[in-house]
C-alpha cells in the first residue's frame, strides 16, 4: 500500500509494538509482554505493571492490556508480566508466594530497564500487586514512583512506613465500587 501511513487511534498500537517473551531463570521463567513506546513521544520513565492474584487477575487482565496499550501510545515503555506459578509463566500456583512474587518484580524491573534503556521506573499495581509494588519500592532505591490501585491497605499500614502517600484519584465507580489510587514519589511519572 502506498501513501502516508496514519498512526493508530489513541491507546492502540500496531501488533509489532507488543513483544511477548519469557525471561528470568530457565527453571522459573516468567511470561512478559513489552509494549514498546510510541517513538514520537519521549518519556523519561518506564512502567512495570504488577497484576493482582486469583480471580482479581482474571477480571483485571483486559484492563491491564488496555492500560499498557494506552501508556505505550503516550510514550511510556511498559512491561506487564505473570508471576511465577501464575498465568503463562512457569510453575504451579502452589509454588507461588509473596517472597517469590517480590523476586519476580525485581526480575521485571531489570527486564524493562534492559529493553527500554530507561533508569527511572514506575511500578503500578492493583490490589496485592499494589501492595507488592509498595514493598519493593521500600526496599530499592531505583524506583522513581509507584501507583497503588486499590492496594491491600491493612498490609501496607502494618508493613511499611511511607513518608508521603497521597490520594490521587478516588471516584465512585458503578461496577467496581470504590476505586482508590495512591501515588507515591517526588513526581508524577513522565
Amino acid at each position: 500500500q502506498t501513501g502516508p501511513q496514519s498512526n493508530p487511534p489513541f491507546g492502540q498500537h500496531a501488533a509489532d509494538a507488543i513483544h511477548s517473551f519469557l525471561f528470568g531463570p530457565p527453571d522459573k521463567s516468567l511470561f512478559g509482554c513489552y509494549h514498546a513506546p510510541n517513538s514520537t513521544i519521549a518519556r523519561q520513565t518506564a512502567m512495570v505493571l504488577c497484576y493482582p492474584m486469583g480471580q482479581e487477575y482474571i477480571k483485571a487482565h483486559i484492563t491491564y492490556v488496555q492500560l499498557a496499550n494506552q501508556l505505550s501510545a503516550v510514550g511510556f515503555p511498559v512491561l506487564r508480566f505473570d508471576y511465577y506459578g501464575t498465568g503463562d509463566s512457569a510453575g504451579d500456583c502452589s509454588e507461588s508466594s509473596i517472597h517469590q512474587c517480590k523476586l519476580d518484580i525485581v526480575l521485571a524491573l531489570e527486564e524493562v530497564k534492559k529493553r527500554s534503556g530507561k533508569t527511572k521506573i514506575c511500578l503500578a499495581g492493583l490490589r496485592i500487586g499494589a501492595t507488592l509494588s509498595a514493598m519493593i519500592a521500600k526496599e530499592r532505591n531505583d524506583i522513581d514512583s509507584i501507583i497503588l490501585w486499590e492496594p491491600v491497605v491493612s498490609c501496607i499500614s502494618r508493613c511499611l512506613n511511607f513518608p508521603m502517600l497521597t490520594i490521587v484519584f478516588q471516584p465512585s465507580m458503578k461496577f467496581w465500587g470504590s476505586l482508590e489510587m495512591i501515588f507515591y514519589g517526588p513526581n508524577y511519572p513522565n
